[in-house]
């Protein structure tokens, strides 16, 4: 994993994907293409050199504007938004999110593909820019219905608190709103992932043989540590 992108949590592991019925693959490429030439003169130009230091007056913009965006949780027809973030997160960082070189075709098939009943998405946008994106998951832990977290933020975007907001927000829509357990799968060395999931009650352990932290509903948490 780059060290210029600690924000990049593993891959969803239990991501459901379905057929499209409607084969309109080309179609969703084109509406990405269209929306990477709206975008282009904003942000495709930081492509070299988003992982240089910020700027102290910019990176103070950033903080304003992840802090008075609200969270928006996504939509199908915002496929070709999703499709761009995770483009521009580059090839090493692809690979360690998905466990693959995610190219722009394999991740239009990905998202264009993808069944909205077993995933839900969470977004902070800046314009037309998805700048930080948390995507829920279908999982089971312990036998049980559970949800896998996982995060990412564009590297000129990170620390602005944008994964923190996201993370509270799962945390609230999704365990202590919907009584699900949160899963984040993180490596040992992403302490920024850690530091976060342990703010919010996570527990390190071992899911499905790797490590994560696991964050359970108030409920279940209480018991627990009864």
């Amino acid at each position: 994993m780059s060290p210029h992108l600690p924000w990049i949590s593993p891959r969803p592991k239990s991501l459901q994907c379905s057929i499209n019925p409607d084969g309109r693959l080309s179609g969703l490429r084109g509406r990405a293409a269209r929306l990477m030439a709206r975008a282009r003169p904003s942000w495709l130009p930081l492509w070299g050199r988003i992982s240089r230091p910020l700027d102290p007056a910019m990176g103070h913009y950033r903080q304003q504007v992840v802090q008075s965006r609200r969270i928006r949780e996504l939509k199908p027809d915002d496929v070709p938004a999703i499709v761009l973030h995770y483009a521009m997160l580059g090839a090493e960082d692809r690979q360690s999110r998905f466990g693959a070189r995610m190219n722009f075709a394999a991740l239009s098939s990905r998202y264009g593909h993808l069944d909205w009943d077993h995933a839900r998405f969470l977004g902070i946008f800046s314009g037309r820019q998805l700048v930080a994106l948390a995507e829920v998951v279908d999982e089971v832990l312990d036998g049980r219905p559970a949800k896998e977290l996982a995060f990412s933020v564009l590297p000129s975007w990170q620390g602005a608190g944008a994964g923190e907001r996201l993370m509270e927000r799962a945390v609230e829509r999704f365990s202590k709103g919907a009584g699900f357990p949160l899963i984040v799968y993180t490596r040992p060395i992403n302490r920024p992932m850690a530091h976060l999931a342990l703010k919010f009650g996570g527990t390190a352990r071992l899911v499905n043989g790797e490590n994560a932290y696991v964050i359970l509903p108030p409920e279940a948490a209480e018991g627990a540590a009864a």
